[in-house]
Formats: structure tokens, sequence, C-alpha cells
């Protein structure tokens, strides 16, 4: 369904076929698309990693490896940034995290004995590539709610937990239609 989400999001847009890919790059900002078909909701994140753990690089440091394990735990827990109406009962049913970063961090432990042997330059090559994609996460959300008639709104307790997060551009596909939002620390309910 998360492939349904990104071609309906690029059809209601205009996009031609590869631009969803090409989205502009800008701290601060990230990209929420969120699709309600009966009682799924599907959400598709994505934020730059200096929003989520405040740097864009492969984790050197023991606070930034804990910074990303810390990030990849709290994303992983949308029911605690993203709280539904209780009368519509939305449950998480899964969510998962992509990242440069966090695919660093897991190599990491198993480049260490190859650095030895290569000199490093396969850590470095990684690193490069992190940079090159500006380690964004991208969280891909499925909930489920019991009584979709009572999803009226969704609060964002999201910037709470990343204050480096100043915006998400929200677009939503539902059976009301399509609609954009922009959210914001001090404007952090979605309506529907």
């Amino acid at each position: 369904m998360v492939i349904l989400v990104a071609a309906a999001l690029a059809l209601a847009n205009g996009a031609k076929s590869g631009e969803v890919a090409q989205i502009a790059h800008e701290h601060g900002v990230g990209k929420l698309n969120i699709a309600v078909q009966g009682k799924e909701v599907q959400m598709e994140l994505t934020a730059p990693g200096a929003d989520i753990v405040g740097f864009e690089h492969a984790p050197g440091t023991a606070e930034q490896k804990k910074a990303v394990r810390d990030a990849v735990t709290a994303l992983k827990n949308g029911a605690g940034l993203f709280l539904f109406p209780a009368a519509a009962d939305c449950r998480m049913q899964k969510a998962e995290v992509t990242s440069a970063l966090v695919e660093l961090w897991d190599q990491d432990h198993e480049n260490k004995s190859h650095d030895e042997h290569s000199g490093g330059h396969d850590r470095d090559h990684e690193e490069e590539k992190a940079g090159q994609s500006h380690a964004e996460f991208r969280v891909d959300y499925h909930f489920e709610c019991e009584r979709p008639g009572h999803l009226t709104h969704i609060d964002f307790r999201f910037f709470e937990r990343f204050p480096n997060a100043k915006e998400l551009e929200s677009q939503v596909i539902g059976a009301k239609g399509q609609m954009a939002a922009e959210l914001t620390p001090t404007a952090a309910r979605l309506k529907f």
C-alpha cells in the first residue's frame, strides 16, 4: 500500500515518473504522506537526519550512536508520536525505520575488523554515500482503526520528541478526497 500511497500522491500532484524521489532536502522540514482506506491508515514520514538526531554524517562517537539508537526507538513508537481520537480506536500494527545513518551504525560493528584489512576505504565510501543522500530517516507506519468514522484528526507529538523539526508538509488521501497541510510545533493537529 505504501507504493500506492506514493503513486497516488504523485498523480494527485501531477508529478511525472521519477519526480517523487527528487524532492528537495531542507533542514527543519519533513514530508508526511497519509492514506486512509477503510480501517487502514498508512503513513510515510521522511525527515532530515539533522531534524531527528542533530547530524547527517556517519555516527562516530558513542553519543552519536546512542542518538541514532534512541531515535529509531522513538520513531518506531508511532503511537506515542501520532495521537488519534480515542473514539476511533486506532492501533499501530507496524513501523519500519530506514536511514543511511542506521545502516552505517549497523555496519560499523562489521566494518571495524574489515577496516583493518582495507585501510578504511569501504567505510569512507559508506560515509560519503550517507552525505550524498543527506542521511534522511524514512518511516512507514501502518495503523488499524476499529471505528474509522471517528477519525477526525491526528495530534502530532512528533515536534515535542524531535525539537529540530520545524515543519511537516503533509498530504492526505482518504474517503473525503485529498488535502495538504503544513504542520508545525504550534499547529500540530491535522484535521480531516
